[in-house]
């Protein structure tokens, strides 16, 4: 059984006491009207009328989303108050009536940190309505855009109401982009973190499964490290203890709390002619006793210790308090000695001492290489099963920074444009000739087509003038000879490498590539074995037509390859997150050990 609320002709059919309904007396009825003389029609009559005021509820808040549909596509919706409105009106004045009009500012804020009048460029969208959606056609590719909405005026100015998100649109062809970055969320949600490479997740999966068996509570470790003792000056940069902050944020993140206990200026003897091993006595007793303290407030499972200099703190609140311990060695005395056995220096015998202590007393040992684990095994007998490799964590950075920005405004090369590049020397054997006479061909159909020539020799002078013959030296860029670092950074930048040559060429370009992401053009006749036809790049022939069929097809139907960091298993783990798992892990295998013991 239905029933009209609204007044149609379905009225008709409505009971006389519906129609006899007059709701501007509905209210005072319903207060003079007790429970048991209200009846039930009055009573949904009532309700009905009320929840008709109310809705639709009128949207309060104030804002606007950009979304990017596609490249050539964005989104926007939005919605100002009308007391943004009047406050507007009431600074303007009458300026505000005669010519104000309402309308959505675009603005291309790529590679900026935007303060409302620094944008790249930007433009107007005229609007009606205080509220509403539109869909924005761009050309701008490879571009991060805002939008403001807001008021302008006939003088220029233009006073904004409210302003959206920053969207990045994408080229619409293959994107440059290559981002393995996501974000790890476990099954029941306790556990989300950002990583940097979603191939690692074999690992994280590890790590939550070894952290639900300790109860999924943060398991609590103190980091010993004593690295300002072994310094020849208190202000020199402390690289481990640097790391170790940047692993503790991560560790974080993922649900545990380790804290971390080392040395400091103020722990230093004030005499300067302290031997090293009387320095580093000194600190452990300062960094022993800052345990000590934390620890009756809040006790830790376990211990984990960074190289001989920080064994004497961290074997002493060991032995104080029974908890198990982990060593990281970022190498051995052995190593740093050159294994020179009897001629060592008392100091190095003194060294390795507390090294092997250290060794001997862990459950654990990480170390960043085999060559490490070697001496490990054979030189300090620690059994192999106790020894896990770890990355060399102190060459490990979370960010790239590749200078694309700086090598794009210094050669002028559009980010929104494709760069395709050859590098090597400028001469008949290496092909740039052919490369040079399909460029007019290829920007017949590609026009947005950049090229760049690094490097020097015999055919630099005519290929420059054979570009501006041909009208195309405004696509070109002839950079000359370049150093490593240019060259690095020009292939990162780069869409499309392209090697164009008549004769066996060296791989390392093909193979610096491969290893970048960037697809490559190669001739047969450069016999590069790395270039696997539609997988990784395809192969031509030495001649103009060929290379112009090569360019047009990358240009239309872009390869991506992999970074060689992702499928390269040493390369994978090099990153401070999955360090900073593998960490945890064995934190976790000590803690339960350590449960086991006493509960057994």
């Amino acid at each position: 059984m239905s029933t009209t609320l609204y007044p149609d002709k379905s009225r008709k059919q409505l009971p006389d006491e519906f129609l006899a309904y007059d709701p501007s007396t509905a209210t005072q009825q319903y207060a003079a009207d007790s429970g048991p003389s209200l009846n039930g029609a009055q009573s949904l009559r009532q309700l009905c009328w009320e929840m008709g005021t109310h809705f639709p509820e009128k949207l309060q808040q104030q804002g606007v989303a950009l979304l990017a549909v596609y490249p050539h596509l964005g989104f926007i919706q939005w919605h100002i108050n009308n007391h943004s409105v009047t406050w507007i009106k009431e600074s303007f004045g009458s300026d505000f009536d005669h010519t104000a009009k309402l309308v959505i500012r675009i603005y291309d804020v790529t590679n900026i940190l935007f303060d409302g009048f620094n944008a790249n460029r930007w433009f107007d969208i005229e609007i009606g309505e205080l509220t509403g959606s539109y869909y924005l056609k761009t050309d701008y590719f490879e571009s991060n855009l805002m939008a403001e909405v807001g008021y302008c005026f006939r003088d220029g100015r233009f006073a904004p109401c409210a302003r959206s998100n920053t969207m990045y649109f994408d080229r619409p062809r293959k994107s440059s982009r290559l981002k393995t970055s996501g974000l790890y969320v476990n099954q029941a949600f306790t556990r989300v973190f950002p990583v940097e490479n979603v191939a690692c997740a074999s690992l994280f999966d590890e790590m939550n499964s070894l952290l639900q068996r300790t109860g999924d509570h943060p398991i609590s470790t103190a980091l010993f490290l004593n690295e300002m003792a072994v310094l020849e000056s208190p202000d020199d940069q402390q690289p481990v203890r640097r790391f170790l902050e940047g692993i503790i944020s991560k560790c974080l993140s993922m649900g545990t709390a380790p804290t971390l206990f080392c040395s400091n200026k103020s722990h230093l003897p004030c005499d300067q002619v302290t031997s090293l091993l009387e320095r580093i006595q000194y600190t452990s007793l300062k960094i022993t006793r800052k345990f000590e303290t934390k620890h009756r407030k809040t006790p830790f499972e376990c211990i984990q210790c960074h190289d001989w200099y920080s064994a004497p703190a961290a074997l002493s609140a060991a032995e104080k308090t029974g908890l198990p311990v982990i060593a990281v060695i970022h190498s051995t005395e052995p190593q740093r000695s050159g294994m020179c056995g009897e001629y060592k220096e008392d100091l190095s015998h003194q060294i390795e001492k507390i090294e092997r202590r250290l060794i001997d007393k862990s459950e654990i040992v990480l170390t960043a290489d085999e060559s490490t684990k070697d001496v490990l095994v054979h030189y300090y007998k620690k059994n192999s099963d106790s020894i896990v490799i770890v990355p060399d964590t102190l060459t490990v950075s979370a960010q790239e920074n590749n200078g694309d920005d700086y090598i794009r405004c210094r050669y002028g090369l559009s980010n929104q444009k494709p760069v395709i590049l050859f590098a090597g020397q400028m001469s008949y054997s290496t092909g740039a000739d052919l490369l040079i006479d399909s460029i007019p061909s290829v920007c017949g159909e590609c026009s947005q087509s950049q090229f760049v020539f690094a490097g020097d020799g015999p055919l630099l002078g005519d290929l420059q003038h054979r570009a501006w013959c041909m009208g195309i030296n405004h696509r070109c860029r002839f950079t000359g000879n370049v150093s490593s670092e240019v060259y690095h950074q020009l292939i990162s930048v780069a869409d499309i490498v392209v090697i164009p040559s008549r004769n066996l060429q060296d791989p390392a370009l093909a193979e610096n590539a491969i290893a970048a992401g960037k697809p490559v053009i190669a001739t047969h006749q450069s016999r590069l074995h790395q270039i696997r036809h539609g997988v990784n790049g395809l192969l031509v022939y030495d001649n103009t037509g060929s290379v112009i069929w090569g360019l047009k097809e990358m240009l239309a139907n872009p390869l991506r390859v992999l970074k060689s960091s992702v499928t390269s298993n040493s390369g994978l783990m090099q990153t401070t997150e999955c360090i900073a798992a593998m960490y945890i892990n064995k934190w976790a295998l000590v803690a339960l050990h350590r449960r086991e013991k006493h509960n057994g």
